[in-house]
């Protein structure tokens, strides 16, 4: 049966950070795991493609839009944590009470769910470090929990058997540090003054590259794209950020 709340035809534009995109043939909020399984199991009922989005601060959409479901994981409980709760409020609550751990995700945009399927970090700190256990739903409804801190042989099993599911939710070990809300406005007074985090974007784009005989001193992306004199430069409707260079706004 067609999920509740379930619309046809439903612009994306408005379903991601950079603000573009064309419609989606059918768009369903899911609240709870129960509704995004039985999101994933209409969209494979109907056998078209199913992608789940958070926030839609790592996504671009088509100017064609999607021709199929596209789920909006809203799940953003805390009692694990719902992967749609958004990373950055979970950062900032937990460090103003003192828990300690995820400091680094104030001023990271996007949901729990991408922040463990990215492995998100900042400031020296990352998801993995702190990640505890996963919830997953299968694309056909099923669910499973997936140890976060399996052996390396146990994890790429795991990653093998789990093609394609979708995280539901995660549990995190954090510790008290009454200098826990220090650091993460420490953290975020320093974003604002090197970021552009008021204009529209997915964050930064590239990956840090590792130390190499090309890269010995291991800059970052941004510092190379920097050192290519690329800030400002423009192709469309695009431009490499003149704040941080590896901001495409």
């Amino acid at each position: 049966s067609t999920p509740i709340g379930a619309r046809r035809d439903v612009s994306l534009a408005s379903y991601c950070t950079l603000g573009v995109g064309g419609d989606a043939r059918w768009l369903v909020s899911a609240s709870t795991i129960e509704e995004l399984a039985d999101a994933l199991a209409f969209a494979a009922s109907k056998r078209v493609p199913a992608v789940v989005i958070g926030r839609g601060s790592n996504v671009l959409f088509a100017d064609a839009g999607f021709d199929g479901v596209v789920i909006v994981n809203a799940i953003d409980t805390i009692e694990r944590v719902g992967a749609g709760y958004a990373f950055n409020h979970l950062g900032a609550a937990l460090s103003k009470e003192g828990w300690s751990g995820l400091e680094f995700a104030v001023g990271i945009p996007g949901t729990v769910g991408g922040a463990v399927f990215m492995n998100a970090g900042a400031d020296g700190g990352d998801t993995a470090t702190a990640l505890v256990e996963v919830e997953c739903v299968s694309p056909d409804g099923g669910r499973q929990d997936l140890d976060a801190e399996a052996d390396a042989e146990e994890e790429e099993e795991s990653e093998s058997e789990l093609a394609g599911w979708i995280v539901a939710s995660a549990t995190f070990r954090l510790r008290r540090d009454p200098r826990a809300n220090d650091r993460a406005k420490a953290f975020l007074r320093r974003r604002a003054r090197a970021q552009p985090l008021s204009e529209r974007s997915v964050g930064c784009v590239f990956r840090n590259p590792p130390i190499t005989a090309v890269n010995p001193d291991g800059l970052s992306a941004g510092a190379l794209i920097d050192r290519a004199g690329l800030k400002g430069t423009r192709c469309g409707g695009a431009v490499v950020s003149e704040a941080h260079a590896n901001f495409l706004l």
